[in-house]
This record gives C-alpha cells, sequence and structure tokens, in this order.
C-alpha cells in the first residue's frame, strides 16, 4: 500500500469543480491559504455556485478576504462526440468562467489554530 504524502500545494490557484462539495474546497482553501498570502478560485459552469459559497464562507469566518472577482466568457474547444451538439460533430461553445481572489487575512492563524481544518 503506497504512504501517503501531506498536500504540498505548488501554486495558488484552485479548480474548483462540481464532483466535490463546498466542504471539501473550505478543507482545500483553508491548506492554500497556509502556505499563500492569496489564493484564486477558479470556477467554470456550474462549480461557479460552489466558488461563490466558499468564498463567502471564508470571508464569513475571517479567514480571507475577497480581492477581486473576474467574470469572463470564453470559448472551449468541443472534440468530435461529446455532448453539445446533436450530431456529433465538433466546434466551439462558450463557458462563464468565474475567478475570485482571496487574500489571507492578518488573523488567519490564530483562527486556524483555534478551529479544525
Amino acid at each position: 500500500m503506497a504512504e501517503r504524502k501531506p498536500l504540498d500545494p505548488q501554486n495558488n490557484i484552485i479548480n474548483v469543480s462540481t464532483r466535490k462539495d463546498t466542504r471539501f474546497f473550505m478543507y482545500l482553501s483553508k491548506l492554500f491559504l497556509r502556505k499563500f498570502e492569496t489564493i484564486e478560485l477558479h470556477a467554470l459552469g456550474e462549480a461557479i455556485s460552489i466558488s461563490s459559497r466558499v468564498s463567502e464562507s471564508l470571508s464569513r469566518y475571517g479567514y480571507a478576504t475577497m480581492s477581486k472577482i473576474n467574470l469572463q466568457t470564453i470559448a472551449m474547444q468541443q472534440k468530435e462526440g461529446e455532448k453539445g451538439h446533436s450530431d456529433g460533430r465538433a466546434g466551439n461553445r462558450k463557458k462563464v468562467k468565474l475567478t475570485i481572489v482571496m487574500t489571507r487575512h492578518a488573523d488567519f492563524f490564530t483562527k486556524i489554530s483555534n478551529a479544525p481544518l
């Protein structure tokens, strides 16, 4: 059985998806905030609601403050046979991308020591 290694993030970007719930991304955000002064929550499509809940919770509990919010429409390449085109052809489709930049609060380490991750 492989030995488990502690998570050591290499950059400050968290790609939020719908495969995990809000609690998971709250946990991950707090781990990232231990290492980085700022983190970026990136979300596409349906994951935007999870990302906004995570950022709101981080602000409400005083772990971080929202520094910047960016919303953009991006074109994504679609391969043949993927969902979206009824005839199975390839093409572009547009998706909404939300980026929220969170800055670690000055009291982060005292608050995190009093509460579990």
